[in-house]
């Protein structure tokens, strides 16, 4: 049992519709009713990066979303995301297929990187075709696949990524200068880090002999220690990879 799926954005201080201490007053009347966890399972939430100045990523939102449930005796329950999604067309907020898609697991990752057990991506098939005449409003074009059921890049991205990270579970961040990174590991140990530069080209090194890399599109390339493509100068027992920016990928030995 949850409640509707909260905006928490564009709130009427702000000139738009809603009212954020919403989640906080209906958590309070639950508590007055004798508890919150006698009513309510889980918290969810809908999000778009439409607020980057104050949430930058889902995890800010998430984050700030989860302390008003730990205020008000909601801090047990599960936080989801039933709803999450970016568009792809040029004409609305300067976007394009490739980035829809390079958000799309930007966006993913960061939300198990919180632990949010449900991400649902709204939408499958786009209601207007990019830069048409019906192409009104950014969620016209945040589907998987185009009008005419053709793929987008973000499909791939979704299925390489659903690919790559089945059953692994996220485990911790993973620190690297200019790079933002999630290691997920499986339950034998194996490791997987999904790592993207910040801005630019960012150096990352991992601790193996050899590594696998795919992209976001299922492009799959292979890296040897003191081999071509290793820019770590003759290290030894580690081999350093090139990222670049908003573009992650997946690395595993």
């Amino acid at each position: 049992v949850v409640i509707g799926g909260l905006a928490y954005d564009w709130f009427e201080e702000d000139g738009g519709p809603f009212v954020q201490s919403f989640l906080a007053d209906t958590l309070t009347a639950l508590n007055s009713l004798g508890g919150v966890d006698q009513y309510l399972d889980g918290v969810p939430f809908h999000y778009y990066p439409i607020s980057a100045a104050r949430w930058p990523t889902i995890r800010e939102k998430g984050a700030e979303i989860r302390a008003i449930m730990a205020n008000n005796g909601a801090g047990a329950l599960s936080l989801l995301t039933p709803e999450m999604g970016y568009w792809s067309s040029p004409c609305h907020f300067d976007s394009s297929e490739q980035k829809q898609a390079q958000r799309l697991v930007q966006m993913y990752i960061r939300g198990l990187s919180i632990n949010i057990p449900i991400l649902s991506w709204y939408k499958m098939f786009d209601t207007a075709v990019a830069c048409s005449g019906d192409d009104l409003y950014p969620d016209r074009t945040s589907g998987l696949l185009r009008l005419d059921h053709s793929f987008k890049p973000s499909y791939y991205a979704f299925e390489t990524m659903a690919t790559e990270l089945a059953r692994y579970d996220y485990n911790r961040q993973k620190a690297a200068a200019g790079a933002e990174g999630y290691v997920f590991r499986r339950a034998d140990g194996r490791e997987k880090t999904v790592v993207w530069s910040s801005a630019g080209t960012a150096n990352v090194a991992f601790p193996y002999t050899h590594l696998r890399v795919v992209t976001i599109a299922g492009d799959e390339y292979h890296f040897w220690d003191n081999q071509p493509g290793d820019l770590d100068g003759g290290a030894v027992g580690q081999i350093t990879i090139a990222v670049y920016e908003n573009q992650p990928v997946f690395v595993d030995p």
